[in-house]
């Protein structure tokens, strides 16, 4: 899998941020990738040079667009660092959720992360529900459509005109159902990715509470943010499970 991880690795032509040099950027992550033949550490050195000083130039966009999230995902990958490569895999699939490149990336991330967790935060009963949240648009637009024709059956009704009701109701309500439903399964969605190599959850917002879990959390770790106070976060893992963490140690999805 690694293999067709480098392979779909460059895409930095699609680039047209101003003032930036795509040339450079992606000379760099070539010499980094042949690096990594001979000299592993140095090439894991050089890849997060790259992807830093890339985070540094998109610092100013309100969202960055999904090729460059993904080429950061790719770089931060090959960094060694999992948390920050998932955070900006993830960003990228926000933008193009129908990927497969993306979705199979993101695989790779999660089967390399140490702890052993449910890897959403749906409910264990709905097995498809990954696919139902990428619906969430579709289901809107139907939705939207589905007002449209309700609205022309009441103007209809004003004027006086026969109208069967059945229809235009039964799948306006079906839709909404559905929208709501979708909607009700993104807000469960996670909201940050642990960063850190290892960091330790605790039962309340202070390094004096006592671990929350017999286990410390490792990067890639995928959560609910709950809370905030002052430095820390309450966090709910996908098994239901909640801790407090420094703020630090989190990458926000959403941001």
């Amino acid at each position: 899998m690694k293999s067709l991880l480098i392979a779909m690795y460059f895409s930095f032509v699609l680039l047209q941020a101003q003032d930036m040099d795509v040339e450079s950027y992606e000379r760099k992550s070539r010499a980094a990738l042949e690096m990594a033949q001979y000299h592993p550490d140095k090439a894991r050195l050089m890849h997060e040079k790259i992807a830093l000083q890339l985070e540094a130039e998109l610092e100013g966009l309100k969202e960055a667009p999904a090729h460059l999230a993904y080429n950061l995902g790719n770089l931060w990958y090959h960094a060694g660092e999992l948390g920050r490569s998932l955070m900006w895999y993830r960003k990228a699939q926000k933008a193009l959720p129908y990927s497969s490149m993306i979705e199979h990336n993101i695989g790779v991330v999660l089967k390399e992360r140490l702890d052993q967790l449910p890897k959403s935060h749906r409910p264990a009963w709905l097995p498809y529900g990954e696919w139902l949240m990428i619906l969430e648009t579709p289901f809107f637009l139907s939705g939207y459509a589905a007002w449209v024709v309700l609205l022309w059956h009441v103007v209809k009704w004003t004027k006086k005109q026969q109208v069967n009701w059945t229809l235009p109701l039964g799948v306006f309500a079906l839709t909404l159902s559905l929208w709501l439903f979708v909607l009700w399964l993104s807000s469960l969605r996670a909201d940050a990715v642990i960063l850190d190599s290892e960091v330790v959850a605790r039962k309340g917002n202070g390094l004096i509470f006592a671990p929350a879990f017999t286990y410390p959390l490792h990067e890639a770790t995928e959560v609910r943010v709950l809370e905030e106070r002052s430095s820390w976060v309450l966090i709910q893992l996908s098994n239901g499970e909640y801790g407090w963490v420094p703020k630090r140690s989190i990458g926000w999805l959403n941001q």
